[in-house]
């Protein structure tokens, strides 16, 4: 599958990525995710928040919607977690109800950066280029929940 990566999120600023999230229809971006997570790459799993934080800037998104996305994420991010602190967070985030997009976005990037370290526990460090990218990600990921929280004030 030919995917341009420019549409992916490798925009040098992320809110050009928000603007073209924006004109996507739910089917299209929900072919974007569907990418990112048959990719299988560390750097995908990290797209996935990236792309959620997206779909949280779009007020047609309903947090029930983030709540399924978030739940066909997780046996990708938080493959291996204890059992015990994986119904912790059910109950903290209220999994029925949907979760606010700011707490959904935290979440997220939260997860992420679980399934990275355990990445690195289980596999050994990744080589240098792909932490790289890695890093740029999750600042790229904070960068649009600081403007999330910032609408939302």
């Amino acid at each position: 599958m030919l995917v341009d990566q420019s549409q992916l999120g490798r925009h040098r600023h992320p809110s050009a990525t928000a603007t073209l999230l924006a004109r996507l229809s739910d089917a299209e971006a929900q072919a974007r995710i569907a990418y990112l997570e048959a990719a299988g790459s560390c750097e995908a799993h990290t797209k996935v928040a990236f792309v959620l934080v997206c779909h949280a800037e779009r007020s047609t998104l309903q947090a029930a919607r983030l709540d399924a996305l978030l739940h066909r994420l997780d046996p990708h991010l938080r493959h291996g977690w204890p059992k015990r602190e994986r119904r912790a967070d059910d109950r903290r985030f209220g999994r029925s109800g949907g979760w606010p997009p700011a707490t959904a976005i935290e979440l997220a990037i939260a997860e992420v950066r679980r399934y990275r370290d355990a990445c690195d526990h289980a596999e050994g460090v990744c080589n240098q280029e792909a932490a790289a990218v890695f890093e740029r990600c999750l600042a790229e990921e904070e960068q649009f929940l600081a403007i999330v929280r910032e609408m939302q004030v």
